[in-house]
């Protein structure tokens, strides 16, 4: 019997949270022959940032997706260590999409990761659309040479979406920007 490892970057007890799953999520592909490969999927994000298609049947990589069944989803967030960012609640499946934010550690700097929240492609991993929730009027300034595309300190999205597929919307609730708590 196959059993998937997605092995895990070492962290080494970094970071102020634990590692945590809160599931996964599960898609079936209606245009593909039923008992082909990855016609079921289970999708999830890991705590090194990642975000995996699974064989429902087989619990093997589905190739098609990404690279070899994974995306990286730490592209385009800029530096951060693997405890800052990364995902903690299953992501959303509506439409032939699969949706999914992060955690970010709160009261860290002022600088954090951004919220962002994307949308790849289902079959292939592609990405669709990405959502910046920066305030109205704030021009986001894109920094490739430190790898960021995203706002820095922007609300994350670590909790549960929810979908209404008829509307076609996403709801995702948001944390607080970064530093979060500043008492100054």
């Amino acid at each position: 019997r196959w059993v998937f490892d997605p092995k895990l970057q070492d962290r080494h007890g970094e970071g102020p949270y634990p590692l945590i799953c809160r599931g996964v999520s599960y898609w079936e592909d209606a245009q593909a022959a039923p008992g082909s490969a990855c016609s079921k999927r289970i999708f999830y994000g890991t705590a090194d940032s990642d975000l995996w298609a699974l064989d429902a049947d087989t619990g093997k990589p589905c190739e098609g997706f990404g690279e070899k069944g994974r995306v990286e989803l730490r592209e385009g967030i800029g530096e951060a260590p693997a405890w800052e960012y990364h995902p903690t609640s299953p992501p959303q499946v509506m439409r032939d999409k699969v949706i999914i934010g992060a955690l970010i550690a709160d009261n860290v700097r002022v600088d954090a990761p951004g919220g962002v929240v994307r949308a790849f492609d289902a079959r292939t991993g592609a990405l669709a659309w990405a959502w910046d929730p920066v305030p109205p009027g704030y021009e986001v300034k894109h920094d490739p040479a430190s790898g960021r595309h995203y706002a820095s300190g922007t609300p994350n999205i670590w909790s549960i979406m929810t979908g209404d597929p008829e509307r076609g919307l996403v709801y995702v609730p948001t944390g607080n920007p970064s530093p979060d708590l500043f008492g100054g």
